[in-house]
C-alpha cells in the first residue's frame, strides 16, 4: 500500500468512527427547559373543543347556580351570580418530539408549569390522592405523572414525578372545582381566563350599593400637641369593605403626623407608604381584599400648625381644626361627607357696660385664659390693645385693673 492510499484509509477510518459517535437521524434529544410554562413545542392545553386522539380529549367547564346549568353564548357565562360553582377538567399532554427536525423529547421530575384559573372564585384546594394526576396509557391507569397545588388564589403548579423520563405519548387530567365570590358593588363585574387556544369569559352579577354608616370625631391633646382624628366605618350585614377607599380631608392649619395611621384601636398599624398623602391635605385609604366585613375604626393624628385666634394673627373667636371624610368606590361616593372640628379657645374677651353715677359709660373688660386638660402655660404674656377713643382707667382706684389664676 503506498504512503497516498494509507493516509486515505486513516481519514476514511477517522470519519467512520465520528459518524458512530454521533446520534442517529431522528434521535437527537433536546434540552427542554425545566418551566414548560407556555412552551408550546412541548406542553398543549386542551381546549373545550379540538381534536386530541389517544391525548385524553378535551377540556371541560360547567358553570351551575344551584341545580341550573348556565350555558355559555359562545365563549361567554353572562350574570354568574355569588355561590355558583363551576367545575372544570383540564386536560394537556407533552409533545413526544418534533418530526420535523427529527427531535426527541424526554421530559424529568425538575420540570413543571403553571396555569391561570380566572379571578374572583373561592377554589377547592387538592388534598392528598386528589392532587395527585396519573398518566393514561392504552386505557389503564399506570404511573404516577405528577402532582398539582394552588401556589396563589388562582394559580395552580403541575410538578411533574420523574418517571415521566420512561414515557411517551404523555397526557393528564387535572379536576378543579370552586364557588364564585361576591363582587361589590363598583367591582370587576369581569373575568377571563386563556384554556387552550380559546378565551372563557364570565361576567358577573354584582352586589347593590351599600348602605356604609360613617362616624367622626377629633379630640385634641394639649400635653403632646396632637389632634387625634377618629373615623368608625361600618358596613351593612354581609357587606366586606374591599376594595373601598377612606377619603379624608384635613384642614390646612394642621399637619399629618408621619405613623400615626391605625386601625382599630392601635391593633394593626398601616404604613404610610399604604397611604396615598396629597399635598391637598387629603389621606386615601383602600381597604385590602381580606373579606372585611365588621365595623373599622380608623385614627390618626395632627399637628396644628397654628393657633392665630389665640396669638392675635387673627380676629377668630377661636381656633378652629376640621376635618371630612367619605367612603368611595371609585370616584364615587358610598356616603355623605361626614365632618368633625376641634375649636380650641384659650382665649376669650367679654366687655360690659357701667353706668356712672355721673351718667357716664365705663366699659369693664374681663380677659380669660383657659388652660387645655394636660397642657402648661409658662412666660406668657397677653397683649390687649385698646381701640382709638377709649381710655384706659387702670389709675383709678374705682376701676383697678385684677389678676386672678
Amino acid at each position: 500500500m503506498s504512503m497516498k492510499s494509507g493516509k486515505a484509509f486513516g481519514l476514511l477510518l477517522a470519519l467512520c468512527l465520528i459518524l458512530q459517535l454521533l446520534p442517529a437521524a431522528g434521535l437527537a434529544d433536546s434540552v427542554i427547559p425545566n418551566d414548560l410554562t407556555g412552551e408550546n413545542d412541548y406542553l398543549i392545553i386542551h381546549g373545550t373543543s379540538g381534536s386530541y386522539p389517544n391525548l385524553g380529549g378535551n377540556s371541560s367547564l360547567v358553570v351551575k347556580n344551584g341545580g341550573e346549568t348556565l350555558s355559555p353564548t359562545g365563549n361567554t357565562y353572562s350574570n354568574v351570580p355569588a355561590g355558583a360553582t363551576i367545575e372544570m377538567e383540564l386536560v394537556f399532554h407533552l409533545n413526544s418530539g418534533n418530526e420535523s427536525t427529527g427531535t426527541s423529547y424526554t421530559y424529568s421530575g425538575s420540570n413543571f408549569f403553571t396555569f391561570t384559573l380566572p379571578e374572583g372564585i373561592t377554589f377547592d384546594v387538592p388534598e392528598g390522592e386528589d392532587a395527585e394526576i396519573y398518566a393514561v396509557e392504552a386505557g389503564q391507569v399506570e404511573w404516577l405523572l405528577g402532582t398539582w397545588s394552588f401556589i396563589d388564589s388562582n394559580t395552580i403548579k403541575v410538578q411533574f414525578n420523574s418517571d415521566v423520563a420512561k414515557h411517551r405519548a404523555i397526557w393528564g387530567k387535572i379536576g378543579v372545582s370552586g364557588t364564585f365570590n361576591a363582587i361589590p358593588y363598583g367591582g370587576d363585574d369581569k373575568t377571563e381566563f386563556v384554556l387552550g387556544a380559546e378565551t372563557i369569559y364570565f361576567t358577573r352579577e354584582t352586589l347593590p350599593k351599600p348602605q356604609i354608616i360613617l362616624e367622626k370625631d377629633g379630640v385634641y391633646d394639649a400635653a403632646t400637641n396632637t389632634i387625634t382624628w377618629t373615623v368608625t366605618v361600618t358596613p351593612p350585614d354581609g357587606t366586606a369593605l374591599d376594595g373601598y377607599s377612606l377619603v379624608d380631608t384635613y384642614s390646612p392649619n394642621q399637619t399629618y403626623k408621619p405613623g400615626s395611621f391605625f386601625i382599630n384601636d392601635n391593633e394593626s398599624a398601616v404604613s404610610d407608604d399604604d397611604l396615598v398623602l396629597t399635598a391637598a391635605n387629603t389621606i386615601v385609604y383602600t381597604f385590602p381584599a381580606e373579606n372585611i366585613t365588621s365595623a373599622q375604626t380608623i385614627t390618626y393624628s395632627t399637628t396644628p400648625d397654628t393657633f392665630s385666634a389665640e396669638t392675635g394673627a387673627s380676629s377668630a373667636e377661636a381656633s378652629v381644626f376640621t376635618n371630612e371624610a367619605v367612603v368611595k368606590s371609585g370616584e364615587e361616593n358610598l356616603t355623605e361627607p361626614e365632618g368633625a372640628e376641634v375649636i380650641i379657645d384659650w382665649l376669650s374677651k367679654r366687655g360690659v357696660k357701667i353706668l356712672t353715677t355721673d351718667g357716664s359709660i365705663v366699659m369693664m373688660w374681663t380677659v380669660n385664659v383657659t388652660v387645655p386638660e394636660g397642657g402648661t402655660i409658662t412666660e406668657a404674656k397677653i397683649t390687649d390693645t385698646i381701640p382709638a377713643g377709649l381710655r384706659l382707667l387702670e389709675s383709678s382706684g374705682d376701676y383697678p385693673i385684677r389678676i386672678s389664676i
